[in-house]
């Protein structure tokens, strides 16, 4: 389908290939931007990279493990970047987190929480031929759901605060799992997960998008010697044990801070901080959440509202019992 900005960027004389064969056939690009379908992320940043070309990819990374390991592959073997847009993770409020946390002012982490209730209309499922899908129609991995996609930056949020360094992401030992649908899908709408680290600590989910209002991203994360939270002012702030505060900032601040950095990054020959080695803890997490059931909500809990074009699936007090168990 033609972005509505077509016309736009035919009128301004910009030249638009229709595939990237037709363009690397005479021209080459210092940089890719690939903003794509989960399922064809992969294959295009192979074929940029088989041609050159650095590569900034929408997230996620991929829909599978053994892609992103193709993708570290070809990074190594090519010797270009592939920076990830978790944007988050390019932001100077969560790389000052980070920093925190790395040198231990905030003691060691106890329990990482986030909640995102966003709903989404049946037209989201719509909107597509993978919306909601584990495979496309050709039998291609897509495994799209609230943490692949909508919310993925957010759970790969906290693995990456708890990264060993700044271009590395955590993975968890263990994930446990509670995975529903209340739309008409093939995947879930809706997930609670629990995941430990080696030291013991847990980070909690809670995500859907069969709820009938909007909450979210908030987060909580308790350390030793503080807490850091962000909520509806849009601040990363830190209350230590103390009384202390400190604040962070907004990581939303600078939206295209990973456009910006992924041009420093090529000009200098230094380090993004997301790669695909650090994307991948994401899509580990993802494939093992995969594996548990998805169960649909009995029908006697889902409420259907509707608008004049378009309606909404939610579940009766589902978005009250995550934002308690959030709460806890």
């Amino acid at each position: 389908d033609k972005t509505r900005y077509y016309q736009r960027l035919k009128e301004a004389g910009i030249p638009i290939f229709a595939d990237l064969e037709s363009f690397y056939r005479n021209h080459r690009a210092d940089l890719a931007i690939i903003v794509a379908p989960i399922h064809l992320h992969s294959p295009f940043a192979l074929q940029a990279l088989s041609q050159g070309s650095h590569v900034l990819l929408e997230k996620p990374l991929c829909a599978t493990v053994e892609e992103g390991e193709r993708l570290r592959a070809a990074v190594k073997a090519s010797g270009k970047i592939v920076s990830v847009g978790y944007q988050w993770s390019f932001s100077e409020a969560v790389g000052a987190l980070k920093g925190d946390i790395i040198s231990g002012l905030l003691g060691a982490p106890l329990e990482l929480k986030t909640l995102v209730l966003w709903p989404r209309k049946i037209s989201y499922y719509k909107r597509n031929s993978w919306a909601g899908r584990i495979k496309t129609d050709s039998g291609t991995w897509v495994l799209d759901s609230p943490l692949n996609n909508a919310a993925a930056h957010f759970l790969h949020h906290m693995l990456y605060v708890l990264g060993s360094d700044d271009h590395t992401a955590l993975i968890p030992e263990e994930i446990r799992g509670e995975l529903y649908r209340a739309n008409d899908i093939e995947n879930y709408d809706t997930a609670a997960i629990e995941m430990k680290t080696k030291t013991g600590a847990l980070l909690k989910m809670y995500v859907s998008h069969a709820v009938p209002y909007e909450r979210g991203p908030w987060f909580s994360f308790r350390f030793e010697n503080a807490t850091v939270t962000y909520g509806e002012e849009k601040r990363i702030v830190a209350h230590f044990t103390d009384g202390r505060e400190k604040m962070y900032g907004d990581p939303d601040q600078e939206y295209f801070a990973k456009i910006r950095r992924t041009i420093e990054a090529i000009r200098t020959g230094g380090k993004v901080p997301c790669d695909v080695e650090t994307a991948l803890a994401h899509t580990y997490c993802v494939n093992r959440i995969q594996e548990f059931t998805v169960h649909s909500f009995p029908l006697e809990q889902i409420r259907v509202q509707q608008f004049e074009d378009d309606s909404l699936v939610w579940v009766q007090g589902l978005a009250e019992d995550y934002e308690q168990r959030y709460g806890k």
